[in-house]
């Protein structure tokens, strides 16, 4: 028994480092992405998940328990989602102060221009249940 218990423990202390030094690569990786910014990854906006998908109108595929949207259901095309952890908010024009109220489940998703002249759309409320990112 002391064996077993011996072998996770050196199991953990070999896992345990590889996870974090892992998370840091890929965080940094993402952190240096242009697209992450267009979608309001900055200052207290922390981002749980950011991913491409092959097609904007499979969506429901990656983000099951999200409503349906006609205009995502329009694009055929690639679009990047980024998905937020807790508060989200946005600088906008308008507003006091130059921010959105408080938000929370927000994904935004980067779209074609040609669909979307602003190039991005941002939902809030989404049930994030059974999110996947491939």
């Amino acid at each position: 028994m002391n064996q077993i218990r011996h072998g996770h423990r050196l199991l953990l202390l070999l896992f345990v480092p590889i996870v974090v030094w892992s998370a840091f690569v890929v965080g940094r990786a993402l952190a240096t992405d242009p697209r992450l910014t267009e979608c309001g990854a900055s200052g207290d906006n922390v981002v749980m998940a950011a991913f491409e998908i092959p097609r904007a109108k499979d969506y429901k595929m990656f983000l099951p328990g999200m409503l349906e949207n006609p205009e995502l259901l329009r694009v055929p095309e690639p679009a990047f989602v980024v998905v937020f952890e807790g508060p989200y908010r946005a600088n906008v024009s308008s507003g006091p102060h130059g921010f959105t109220p408080e938000l929370r489940n927000v994904v935004c998703f980067l779209l074609p221009e040609k669909y979307f002249p602003s190039h991005r759309i941002i939902y809030s409320d989404v049930d994030l249940a059974g999110l996947t990112t491939s």
